[in-house]
C-alpha cells in the first residue's frame, strides 16, 4: 500500500514524471546521460552493483532501470521504493514486479513517517539535482534518509552538478531551461559543497565526478 503525502509537499518536478513521460524516460538515461552529462547509464548500473543491498530502500525511482539492470541480491531480498510522486512508483512497482517491492509516497526533504526495518542500502539517484536550495540545504535530505539506515549502510546516488564541471552546448541549455521551469535545481551545485555536506552527516562519503556527473557514496 502506498503511504500517502500532502499534496503541498509535491515538488513542481513531479510533472516531468508522469506516466506518459516516464515511458520515454529510458532513453533519457540512455542517450542524454551520456552526451549531455558525460556519463553512461551503464556507468551507473556498475555504481548499483558495487552498493546495492537485499535489504534496499530506493528514493526518487524513476522508471526503476538501474535495480532493473544492476545485481540486485533478489534472494529474501527486501525492496521499497519512495518518491513523492505515485506514477514513477506505480511504474517501477510494474517493472520491478518479481522483488515484490513495498511502496513509500513520501517527500526527502521532511522527515519520513516511516517505522519499519530499517536499511542496508539506500539509492538516491538523479535526486539531488532537482531538489531545491543550495548543496547544504538539500543536506537536509540525507539527515532524514540516514535516519532510516542501520549501522554501518551505505547511501549512494548520481547528481549532475550545475558548476565546476565543463558543460557542453547541448547540456549547458538543457540545465538552463529546466532550471528555469523548476525541474531542476542544480545550477550552484559542486563535488566541493557535495562533498562537505556527506562529511556533515556520514562517518565516510566520496565523491567520484564522472563527466558532469557526481557519484557519491556515504556510510553511516
Amino acid at each position: 500500500m502506498v503511504e500517502e503525502i500532502d499534496k503541498g509537499q509535491r515538488h513542481v518536478a513531479d510533472v516531468a514524471y508522469t506516466k506518459r513521460r516516464l515511458n520515454v524516460y529510458d532513453l533519457v538515461l540512455q542517450v542524454i546521460s551520456p552526451a549531455f552529462w558525460g556519463c553512461s547509464a551503464s556507468r551507473v548500473v556498475r555504481f548499483y552493483d558495487e552498493h546495492v543491498s537485499g535489504n534496499h530502500l530506493e528514493v526518487g525511482v524513476g522508471t526503476g532501470y538501474f535495480l532493473d539492470h544492476c545485481r540486485f541480491p533478489a534472494a529474501r531480498g527486501r525492496l521499497v521504493l519512495m518518491d513523492s510522486n505515485p506514477d514513477p512508483i506505480e511504474y517501477a512497482s510494474v517493472r520491478l514486479r518479481r522483488y515484490a517491492p513495498e511502496k513509500l509516497q513520501a517527500n526527502v526533504m521532511r522527515p519520513i513517517p516511516f517505522d519499519g526495518e530499517r536499511f542496508d542500502s539506500i539509492g538516491i539517484n538523479h535526486v539531488i539535482h532537482c531538489l531545491p536550495g543550495t548543496m547544504r540545504e538539500k543536506g537536509v535530505a540525507f539527515q532524514n534518509l540516514k535516519a532510516l539506515m542501520k549501522e554501518g549502510a551505505v547511501l549512494f546516488g548520481a547528481t549532475v552538478l550545475g558548476q565546476g564541471v565543463d558543460h557542453n552546448l547541448l547540456g549547458a541549455k538543457w540545465l538552463e531551461h529546466f532550471n528555469q521551469r523548476g525541474v531542476l535545481d542544480n545550477l550552484r551545485d559542486n563535488s566541493a559543497d557535495l562533498r562537505d555536506v556527506l562529511r556533515e552527516h556520514f562517518a565516510t562519503s566520496s565523491v567520484e565526478v564522472v563527466g558532469r556527473t557526481a557519484l557519491f557514496a556515504a556510510r553511516t
